[in-house]
Parts: structure tokens; C-alpha cells; sequence
């Protein structure tokens, strides 16, 4: 349930007006939504978001020890490392482009791997299925977040069923 908070946090301190939530099963394996109408973020930031040690100009104006919930800059990459899944991250500002990420615990590497730089390879999409995702979970919003993690290992059958009960919120 932290690693879900801090996620939500991060589109409190967007300033979205909804967050909405969704947790099902895809091949017998759970999965966990997260949208909202928030700013979005721009490449830098949202590289920043999943790097350990992004730089002020990755963290934009939510820089480390301000005073926002997200002033440490390790809440999403922390909580999608503890779900230990693989997340599909889409995210657009206000007239950007829709930016599409792909994270799990080896994505770093792989982009150094690829480049022979520390990072993560961020692209933007006009994928069908990625524009109806970010449409549905930011309401329509032209801006937002939305967070798609699926194959979840850290969910036992327990915690599956009791989360289960949270359909969304607004």
C-alpha cells in the first residue's frame, strides 16, 4: 500500500484534481493502474523520476528537500522496484507529446547497455491502445500521468484479494 501512496502522491504534487485507481489480473497475474490529470512531465523529469540520483534539472521544480510530498525524488522508482513489476509509464504536458517509458527492474542497464549511458530509453507514442489507456485514466485530460505495472511479484494471493476491493477513486 506505500509503494500505491507514493505513486498517488506524485499526482497530488502534479496538482491533479483525479487519481484513478484499477487493480485486476492479466494471465493470472496481477496488474495495478494508476492515472491522473496532473501536469504530466517532460522527458528530463520523468527520466529524473526513474534514475537514483537525478540531477535539479530532472527533478524540475520538485526539487529534493522542497516542500512537496515527492521532495526526495525516489518514491517512483522505489515503488515500482517494491511492486517488482514491469511498468508501462505514458505522461504528456499540457500541447506535448504523449511520452511512453517502459520500466522494470533491468531498464537502466539496458539503456546503458544500448547507449553507453546511465538512463532509460523514453519515446514518444501515438500507439491505439496507449492513447485510449492515457484518455481513460486522466479523464479525457489533454495532460497527466498514467502507470501500468503489470506481472506484479510482490502481490501474495492475500493482499491481491483485499486490493482487489479498490476499484478507483476521483
Amino acid at each position: 500500500h506505500e509503494a500505491i501512496n507514493d505513486i498517488a502522491d506524485n499526482g497530488i504534487d502534479a496538482d491533479a484534481t483525479k487519481i484513478k485507481v484499477n487493480f485486476g489480473d492479466k494471465n493470472k497475474r496481477p496488474y495495478l493502474i494508476i492515472g491522473d490529470n496532473g501536469h504530466g512531465m517532460t522527458e528530463d523529469i520523468l527520466g529524473g523520476a526513474l534514475v537514483i540520483g537525478a540531477s535539479s534539472k530532472q527533478l524540475g521544480s520538485f526539487a529534493k528537500n522542497g516542500v512537496t510530498l515527492g521532495k526526495f525524488g525516489t518514491g517512483l522508482k522505489s515503488s515500482l522496484l517494491t511492486l517488482r513489476g514491469t511498468a508501462t509509464i505514458l505522461t504528456k504536458m499540457q500541447g506535448g507529446k504523449l511520452l511512453k517509458t517502459i520500466f522494470h527492474k533491468d531498464s537502466v542497464q539496458e539503456h546503458f547497455d544500448k547507449t553507453g549511458e546511465w538512463g532509460i530509453s523514453i519515446d514518444p507514442t501515438t500507439d491505439k491502445e496507449d492513447l485510449e489507456l492515457f484518455k481513460e485514466y486522466t479523464g479525457n485530460s489533454s495532460h497527466g500521468t498514467v502507470i501500468f505495472i503489470e506481472n506484479i511479484q510482490k502481490f501474495t494471493n492475500r493482499h491481491h484479494q483485499a486490493k482487489m476491493q479498490i476499484k478507483s477513486f476521483a
